[in-house]
């Protein structure tokens, strides 16, 4: 509500759009809300975000069976600080040491997180868990939402953001239904241990459609600047 009352004192400026662009906002088309560059890398969201569905799903009862119902309760409040202090030291880290250096930290800390949850019999446990996964997830998304952006042109950043947003959305609606098949057969423990071990492997599915990439561009650049150095080092001595 904040936010809607925010967004009445917003001003831009106005620009009629001519008769096509008119005529293209008017109708809708799946390259509208999903972009063919982005769809790569937010298949590695889509997966990250099914493990994360088990959390928002199953943990009152999961904790409600185990016993630490407390922790339960304080969970999401310590998930959200730690939610909310992360991004601002990962994003200087992602500036600085690139995409993948993020990604994999926020994975690892993410799946210790959830194997956290598998055997955890006290309230401490699911806080220390928490506080893993607010510095995982949250910072995942935010990196990867990034990627997302710089696959597109300036212009298409808004569809890339939907298009991360939408497997955000598809995987934690998703997730409950395929987790929930296993949890009648396995039982919580496994159940959260499950997507602790899909998420490690997922940093293949990663690799595959941006890690590789994002260390070649690194590398590319690396050796550009030194070229540069070269040259510029070769003038001063002239």
């Amino acid at each position: 509500m904040l936010a809607l009352v925010i967004a009445l004192f917003l001003r831009t400026r106005s620009v009629a759009p001519e008769r096509e662009a008119r005529a293209r906002l008017l109708r809708f088309r799946p390259a509208d809300m999903l972009h063919p560059a982005v769809l790569p890398v937010a298949s590695f969201m889509l997966v990250l975000a099914i493990c994360y569905s088990g959390v928002l799903t199953y943990l009152q009862p999961y904790a409600a069976k185990a016993g630490p119902a407390g922790g339960a309760s304080v969970f999401f409040l310590v998930y959200a600080v730690s939610m909310l202090l992360t991004p601002t030291i990962m994003g200087r880290l992602q500036d600085r040491r690139g995409d993948n250096v993020v990604i994999v930290i926020a994975v690892l800390a993410f799946a210790v997180g959830l194997a956290l949850l598998g055997p955890a019999g006290s309230d401490a446990l699911l806080i220390v868990a928490g506080v893993a996964m607010g510095l995982g997830f949250g910072s995942l998304l935010g990196a990867l939402q990034a990627v997302a952006v710089s696959k597109v042109p300036m212009r298409r950043v808004g569809v890339a953001i939907s298009t991360h947003y939408f497997m955000v959305d598809l995987g934690i609606g998703l997730g409950p239904v395929l987790l929930g098949l296993g949890l009648g057969v396995f039982g919580f423990d496994t159940m959260y241990l499950a997507p602790a071990g899909v998420a490690l492997v997922s940093l293949g599915l990663y690799e595959l459609v941006h890690g590789r990439h994002e260390r070649a561009c690194r590398r590319a650049g690396s050796e550009d600047s030194e070229g540069v150095a070269a040259v510029e080092e070769q003038f001063v001595m002239r």
